[in-house]
């Protein structure tokens, strides 16, 4: 516009012809180029698909995969419209990212669409925001754009390896696993005369008012088909390329319990300070789990023994610098639970793994390693059961050499 006004005041001056003429045509671009980009969005019509495949019953990605999104445009005019452009956001944990689409010709009364992959880096919710349909053409000097739609949501699952037993945490073959009664649990199954001690909330009402004497509920705890999932605290160390310790502990979490509810166990998490519910489905605690986020050390302390119901298995997924998880599965072992453990190695510097697998072996509790980058070969150690063996004056010994898998003394 600046050089078309400029040209303006030259014709005038000179009275060129060719000058006036060329100031004409200035003017006639900046003119076209204003008035294109208000008539091609009128009439258009956006329209946004995904296409993920999801995975044993998964309604959704898991991380690595591929989900295609599409975007298409429908042309409701008969007039065709020219050089129209797309975009939208998606955004996950880590950061967001553009996608563009770009339609050169869009024929009257008729749709037009466009594919592009979207690599699903982690898991958790990722968000794609509302599409953006904008118009420049011819020149690009003038740009119209119109905001369409709404932010929709897509779970992505975390990363899970095909596992046909969790030995490390399954029942010992021939162990009864019929219920034991107890005073507190899930299932509810009878009742009996109250006793001191016994919490008020589990005050069998009905069947105190009938029999005349204070009853108290009486539960069933199905000790060997409870698991409970218990995540250590969040730690500062840099993350590895293919994810941080807590991401390694959710894999882990997931794969083993999908062996152990397909035998009818039930799951449930301990993370963060909080026991969650208790699943049966493995979807369900899949989606749970997409979701879960670490916090800080101070701010996750754990209470699990006044958590858990009695009986119930417990497969720890820990750091060596992790001291309040280490002491708090050593607690649990000397109360009676049968607990198994996962110490995640190679995260941050100055880990000390020979003390915490002689704090946990010595107490106990079945313990496996998984090294950063060799997630597989933690699997493989979990389903055949492989746990590490260490003595206590070897524990400087194993802190050195970091064996993966079984570790002797």
């Amino acid at each position: 516009m600046a050089v078309a006004v400029a040209v303006f005041f030259i014709a005038s001056a000179t009275r060129v012809g060719w000058v006036h003429i060329a100031d004409a045509v200035l003017w006639g671009v900046v003119l076209f180029s204003a008035a294109v980009p208000w008539v091609s969005l009128p009439g258009l019509k956006l329209r946004r698909s995904v296409q993920a495949q999801g995975q044993a019953g998964l309604a959704g990605p898991v991380e690595g995969a591929v989900v295609r999104v599409g975007v298409a445009v429908r042309n409701r005019w008969p007039v065709a419209r020219f050089m129209v452009a797309t975009r939208f956001q998606a955004a996950d944990v880590r950061g967001a990212s553009t996608r563009r689409y770009f339609f050169h010709h869009l024929p009257g009364r008729s749709e037009v669409g466009a594919t592009k992959n979207v690599v699903t880096t982690v898991r958790g919710a990722m968000e794609l925001g509302p599409i953006v349909i904008e118009a420049s053409a011819p020149f690009g000097l003038f740009r119209r754009r119109r905001t369409v739609g709404s932010v929709e949501m897509l779970l992505v699952y975390p990363r899970w390896y095909e596992m046909k037993h969790a030995g490390l945490v399954e029942t010992t073959p021939g162990e009864d696993e019929s219920a034991i009664k107890a005073r507190v649990g899930m299932d509810v199954s009878g009742a009996r005369r109250y006793v001191a001690g016994d919490p008020r909330r589990n005050i069998h009402w009905r069947n105190t008012a009938r029999s005349g004497h204070m009853m108290a509920k009486e539960f069933d705890t199905w000790s060997g088909r409870l698991y409970v999932m218990a995540f250590g605290a969040a730690t500062n160390g840099a993350a590895q390329p293919d994810g941080t310790a807590f991401d390694y502990a959710v894999r882990v979490a997931a794969s083993a319990a999908r062996p152990l509810m397909a035998r009818g166990g039930t799951v449930m998490v301990a993370a963060n300070g909080r026991l969650g519910a208790a699943f049966t489905s493995w979807p369900e605690l899949m989606a749970e789990l997409a979701r879960l986020r670490p916090v800080p050390s101070h701010e996750g302390a754990s209470s699990l023994g006044f958590l858990l119901p009695p009986g119930a298995r417990v497969l720890g997924l820990l750091v060596p610098q992790d001291t309040a998880m280490t002491a708090e599965l050593v607690s649990l072992t000397r109360r009676g639970h049968e607990v198994s453990a996962v110490v995640f190695q190679g995260f941050t510097q100055g880990e000390e793994v020979g003390r915490a697998l002689v704090r946990l072996t010595s107490a106990g509790a079945a313990v496996a390693v998984c090294k950063a980058g060799a997630i597989e070969a933690a699997i493989t150690d979990i389903e055949a059961g492989t746990i590490a063996v260490v003595a206590r004056k070897g524990a400087r010994q194993v802190a050195q050499t970091g064996i993966s898998g079984a570790v002797a003394a």
